[in-house]
């Protein structure tokens, strides 16, 4: 059990951070983790929080004021084409409103199947309905494929470890402020 403890944690030290040139990073869990998986992504992601529950300090209902234009949310939680595994999508935003959040360059996904359906766009709807600037939100249409070294989004429908290799496509969904992040997936042009 302990081997197993150490392995987890260490294949997370040796997965690539997210490296976002243009500002910030700042990870969040929707998804109450547990046992070897939250080892691993306690260990892949910096200081990452769960926003499952309310707030309960005043820190906490900070935590995410601080993000600009420049800066990416990500959010990490499993899913499906249909929406997260534990919080439904209005009580997702509600959740990252009593955290902070007001501006954001891009919120990322790193869930499977979110930008297969509407998602993406229904929860776009709904941080612009609340006043949220953001620039982009994106999502991956096929699994979101962890590994010791590597992070990615597979092909829809791959079953195989191989067809999982072959990267995907994710779902990018332009926001209610103009950010244009050159050389990413996120410019004008997308």
């Amino acid at each position: 059990m302990l081997f197993v403890n150490k392995f987890c944690k260490m294949a997370g030290y040796l997965h690539p951070n997210a490296n976002w040139k243009y500002g910030r990073t700042r990870v969040v869990y929707a998804y109450d983790y547990s046992g070897y998986e939250k080892k691993y992504l306690d260990s892949a992601y910096k200081n990452p929080v769960c926003i499952l529950n309310k707030p309960n300090s005043p820190e906490m209902k900070t935590l995410l004021s601080d993000l600009t234009m420049s800066d990416k949310l990500i959010i990490v939680s499993h899913a499906n084409p249909d929406g997260l595994g534990q919080i439904e999508l209005t009580k997702l935003v509600q959740r990252l409103m009593q955290y902070g959040l007001r501006n954001v360059g891009v919120i990322k996904f790193h869930s499977c199947e979110l930008g297969k359906n509407t998602w993406l766009d229904d929860f776009a709807i709904q941080l612009m309905a609340i006043g949220v600037r953001f620039g982009w939100v994106s999502g991956a249409i096929g699994y979101y494929v962890y590994g010791p070294f590597y992070r990615w989004a597979s092909r829809p429908g791959a079953k195989s470890f191989m067809q999982k290799m072959h990267k995907g496509k994710y779902h990018i969904v332009k926001g209610n402020t103009v950010t244009n992040f050159k050389g990413s997936r996120y410019t004008a042009e997308s």
